[in-house]
């Protein structure tokens, strides 16, 4: 229909403009189009159908119109009918010998046109004559289309398919066009036996337009807006779907996925409704509600539902005037499901009489900041109650089910509704919400609606909405090990193998035999020296002496604190003053250190002088719950936390891990200091089950090298290592061969995925382990695979439980982030700190006079049940309104080739900063870190910085020193900030800031000032977008100016980009392909 139109062109809503403002800029947004089927019940007379149709299209302008910008701004021009002939205004395709895959091909390509902007009209339709098994085997998009309908026994079969724009009208409006047009049909037949009274649409959609355009000047509209506003003042916070972050991918469509509601559940929720005086729609969307509630951990949740943007006088225009109805509720735990459904009657009532207000008009007013196009916090999830007309009796056409592309929301529920029952389907924008949420939410809706109709007096917070794992329901089988276990196992290897290698470094070797006769009559001579109770401070390098030191002391009975020379002074005096340390050991070469501190000291070697001279005597028991040592770690403060650790944990410790020891001719390596509790695993672990240990130097610890050197001249086959050194040593093994190397254990900080895909390629066995020093070492286990998820921890060690719950202490829904509980043998107290025990040890709810260590880490289930580490409780951070876990964002660029390490912080100026090493040691072009992060992240979550350094920041211990990455990028951000910019970005800050300053009508726009809160909506970015695409040097999306909302940030973001010239843009950013308007729905009451 590229036909001559008439001479003047008729207004367009608000939302109509701001539709089409979007698909001129992305003119191949397929999600534009809007499809619709019908089947007819005969073949129709054609002739008679398309005078039919014809009068449809004459009566109604807008289906009969293009758009285009006219002297007075963006217009609808209606064509000429009279200019167009019968076949070319409802064509006519045979298809009597297609297959169903031929026929879904046809109207697939006819759907990729329809939102095609060009002097056509924006609404059109095509008969096809398909043969019945065709017709009967439809699937479009993975879902069957036409229903039985007609003459079994008719070869052929009529169907209409209607492809528009969604700015002429939206699914609802089918049904009712086809219910016209299937009158006019009548007519032209004259069939009378079938005429009737058809639903008139009103055709005239430009008065509408007018209307809105005036009346939202007026006194009732601001009435209107300013009554409702005050419901969207506070800023909601954005909902969590769990998951780790993604980049849109491009071009995807996203299947629904669609579930029939069982009647017993639709009937129990009708029942509540009518108890309680409210629409089963109010009863479906408070369901809703509480299922996000509990699914994403959040008390503030906001439901927007599509309504008719205009009055009563309007609601039979056909054109797209939907608005979006957010029902905002906060919900505790005291509320019930009977106060939920009153509340959501009342907001839907006040929210109603703001319908015809535009939505982006009521968030220009409230001041809601959008966080990407014509997305906010309130309109983030959707309900959709479409009640589907019924067929009459008598009607020629029926209307077809088609599932369409894309979503407005990031979660959409709708509610099919039919008097055979309610089909409800979940879609879902894949790079927000992971599929794993839409399919626990598929699977609990019905349960909790049941539960919720069954209750509805009954506080929320007492349901059992989640269940607990299916582990939880299992009695964990974990005999205790016995009081004597370390004890009596050194000494069974030393009576089986006497001669057998023990312990060693380059400089010493102890067999069996000789480790347990000097370290007993090191334990006599320490009860003699250090009579008093309270433990014996170790102040030591690494190495041999150290480990005997920390054996003699558990021997004796006598808890030991192991404490790091590399610590300041002060630190060092507070923990042995909060310890009770009654004596320091200290080597030769920390003797003046030592002298310093408030604890009497006693030399190494005198020490051993005094263990030769010693009379032999048999060394008492101790009490399994006796403190076996002392770590101390250094809270959010800075200050050290002694961390009491008793022999009966430690012992639970080695027999739980056993699987890992219980190997012949294994040879270990103690990699750490004792001060880092890893240590007392890797040294007690091997000794206890029999095997080798080679003791690392300060040499070996600090090079890579010499590290290899050891592992080649000791036969190493099993070491434990962090992350950050297990990377060093990479690139050597990488270069000379593993050799004899077989096992190797990561832990003390998160694995990510590229670690684990280099290790495997070597031939290593790979695990980690995980575990706060409170739950002694290790409390959770996995074997590593290539393509394993990033970051995962794995299940509890035999006897150990892990919860992971929300803030109230209740099960995470599975796979949903949640705070890690642990619980078990091996949790342990703080020393000296009884306040600080209560804080952190609580009460298990499920075991009665048991505890639970909250560790602050937040985590969710894998796949296969295990657990994944997802970052700390005090890494998550709110960047534009998202909740961010800076360890996620670590985790996802820590698969950029050539990156070797990366920390993330957040900066002040409000957006993640990433500090990165390299496997070269050079920096790598920001063209390049910028790509990945745009195809690996989603915007919110790009960092506005990269700074590279040639080595990483680590603690004495070899985890991400999280203070000094921080430090780094605040200062690399302030000596960005003072420094002139480069020419590029100077000329970008120019024009973005004369952009803005142009479309707002203002002149105070500075280089900082936020977008949003200047009151840049999402029309004005789009215009700034604009101007800007042709005149930078690297692609832009309008989605760039919602992640980086400043003129420093943006052009920051753009100077350091790509460099070479883009091609035209005429693909729409990603999350264009399955953005879609709101439709335009029955009126929830």
């Amino acid at each position: 229909m590229n036909h001559a139109q008439t001479r003047d062109g008729y207004p367009l809503s608000v939302n109509q403009q701001l539709l089409w403002r979007y698909q001129s800029m992305f003119p191949d947004a397929a999600t534009y189009a809007m499809l619709g089927i019908a089947r007819a019940r005969t073949v129709p007379d054609i002739a008679s159908l398309r005078r039919a149709y014809r009068r449809l299209v004459e009566r109604h302008e807008i289906l009969r119109c293009r758009i285009g910008d006219g002297a007075s701004g963006l217009a609808a021009y209606p064509l000429d009918l009279g200019r167009i002939g019968d076949d070319d205004l409802l064509p006519l395709e045979p298809a009597q010998d297609w297959s169903s895959e031929r026929l879904a091909a046809f109207i697939d390509a006819r759907f990729a046109r329809a939102h095609a902007v060009g002097d056509v009209a924006l609404f059109r339709c095509v008969a096809v004559l398909a043969s019945r098994a065709a017709a009967d085997g439809l699937t479009l998009n993975g879902a069957r289309v036409c229903a039985p309908l007609g003459d079994p026994a008719a070869g052929t079969v009529a169907l209409l398919v209607f492809t528009a724009h969604h700015i002429v009208v939206d699914f609802l409006s089918f049904p009712l066009i086809l219910r016209e047009l299937d009158t006019h049909y009548a007519d032209e037949t004259a069939a009378a036996s079938r005429t009737r009274r058809a639903f008139q649409a009103d055709a005239n959609f430009r008065r509408l337009a007018t209307w809105e355009r005036d009346w939202l000047d007026s006194a009732d509209a601001r009435a209107r807006a300013d009554a409702y506003a005050v419901h969207l003042v506070q800023p909601a916070e954005l909902l969590s779907f769990g998951g780790a972050p993604a980049a849109r991918p491009a071009n995807r469509t996203e299947r629904e996925y669609r579930f029939a509601l069982p009647n017993a559940v639709r009937d129990a929720l009708a029942v509540c409704a009518r108890t309680h005086g409210v629409t089963p729609y109010v009863a479906m969307l408070s369901v809703f509600q509480l299922l996000l509630h509990v699914h994403c951990a959040s008390d503030d949740v906001s439901v927007a539902t599509p309504v008719h943007g205009r009055t009563r006088a309007f609601s039979r225009t056909i054109g797209y005037f939907a608005n979006a109805l957010p029902v905002r509720q906060r919900i505790d735990a005291r509320d019930t499901f009977a106060d939920l459904l009153l509340r959501n009657r009342d907001a839907l009532r006040g929210g109603l009489r703001a319908a015809p207000v535009p939505f982006p008009a009521l968030c220009e007013r409230a001041g809601v900041r959008e966080v990407s196009p014509g997305m906010t916090a309130f309109t983030q999830v959707g309900l959709v109650w479409n009640v589907m007309p019924e067929p009459d009796a008598d009607a020629w056409l029926d209307t077809q089910h088609v599932e369409q592309h894309g979503t407005p929301y990031d979660l959409a529920l709708t509610v099919y509704v039919r008097s055979d029952g309610w089909t409800c389907g979940l879609k879902h924008d894949a790079a927000m919400v992971p599929r794993h949420f839409v399919e626990r939410c598929v699977a609990d809706l019905p349960r909790f609606a049941l539960l919720l109709a069954g209750a509805p007096a009954t506080p929320c917070g007492e349901l059992a909405f989640v269940q607990p794992p299916d582990w939880h329901r299992r009695e964990p089988v974990a005999p205790a090990p016995p009081a004597d276990f370390i004890e009596a196992a050194l000494r069974a290897h030393a009576r089986r193998a006497p001669d057998a290698i023990a312990l060693r470094d380059g400089k010493q070797r102890l067999s069996r035999d000789e480790l347990m006769r000097v370290t007993h009559r090191m334990a006599l001579a320490l009860r003699q020296l250090a009579p008093a109770r309270g433990p014996v401070g170790i102040l030591m390098e690494r190495g041999v002496d150290a480990a005997l030191a920390v054996i003699a002391g558990f021997r004796a009975g006598i808890a030991v604190a192991p404490l790091h020379p590399d610590q300041s002074a002060a630190w060092l005096a507070r923990a042995c003053r909060d310890a009770g340390v009654r004596h320091l050991v200290c080597s030769a070469a920390h003797a003046g250190l030592a002298a310093s501190m408030p604890a009497p000291t006693l030399a190494y070697s005198r020490w051993r002088a005094l263990a030769e001279q010693v009379s032999d005597a048999a060394l008492p028991s101790p009490d399994p719950l006796d403190t076996a040592y002392v770590i101390h770690t250094s809270g959010s403060s800075g200050l050290p936390k002694g961390v009491a650790v008793s022999r009966n944990s430690l012992q639970h410790l080695l027999a739980a891990s056993r699987f890992m020891f219980d190997v012949a001719d294994a040879h270990w390596t103690l990699a750490h200091h004792p001060s880092f509790d890893f240590s007392m695993w890797e040294l007690w672990g091997p000794l206890a089950h029999g095997c080798a240990l080679t003791v690392l130097g300060e040499r070996e610890a600090a090079s890579p090298d010499a590290l290899y050197d050891a592992l080649v001249r000791d036969g190493i086959t099993h070491m434990g290592l962090t992350p950050a050194a297990c990377r060093l040593l990479l690139p050597v093994l990488d270069r000379c061969g593993v050799r004899t190397l077989k096992v190797v254990c990561v832990g003390g900080a998160a694995v990510d995925g590229a670690l684990v895909n280099r290790l495997a390629s070597l031939g290593v066995d790979a695990w980690t382990f995980y575990g706060p020093t409170e739950a002694t070492v290790w409390a959770t286990c996995a074997r590593l695979r290539a393509d394993d998820e990033d970051a995962r921890i794995g299940y509890p060690l035999a006897g150990m439980r892990a919860y992971v719950l929300d803030e109230r202490l209740r099960w995470a829904p599975e796979r949903q982030t949640g705070e890690l509980y642990l619980g078990g043998p091996q949790l342990t107290r703080y020393l000296g700190a009884p306040s600080a025990t209560a804080a952190a040890f609580v009460p298990d709810p499920w075991r009665s006079g048991e505890r639970m260590y909250r560790t602050g880490d937040r985590v969710r289930y894998s796949r296969d049940g295990g657990l994944l580490f997802v970052g700390r409780a005090d890494r998550q951070v709110k960047i534009n309104g998202y909740r961010v876990e800076l360890d996620a964002v670590s985790h996802a660029l820590s698969a950029c080739p050539g990156i070797a390490q990366v920390g993330c912080a957040h900066l002040p100026d409000d957006g993640v900063g990433a500090l990165y090493t390299s496997s070269d040691g050079q920096p790598i072009p920001l063209a390049t870190l910028a790509g990945f992060a745009r195809e690996t992240l989603p915007r919110y979550l790009l960092p506005i910085r990269f700074v590279h350094r040639p080595t990483f920041p680590l603690t004495r211990n070899g985890k991400p020193d999280l203070d000094a990455i921080q430090a780094e990028l605040e200062r690399a951000a302030g000596a960005s900030a003072s420094d002139a910019p480069s020419l590029d970005e100077a000329r970008l800050r120019a024009d973005i800031v004369h952009a803005l300053e142009e479309d707002l009508g203002r002149s105070d726009v500075t280089v900082d000032a936020n977008f949003h809160e200047l009151g840049a909506t999402s029309i004005v970015l789009s215009r700034v977008y604009a101007r800007l695409a042709p005149r930078v040097a690297t692609r832009i999306e309008l989605a760039d100016l919602y992640a980086f909302p400043t003129a420093r940030r943006l052009a920051h973001w753009l100077a350091s980009g790509e460099r070479d010239a883009p091609a035209p843009q005429t693909r729409a950013p990603s999350q264009w392909h399955t953005r879609r308007s709101r439709l335009a729905r029955n009126r929830p009451e």
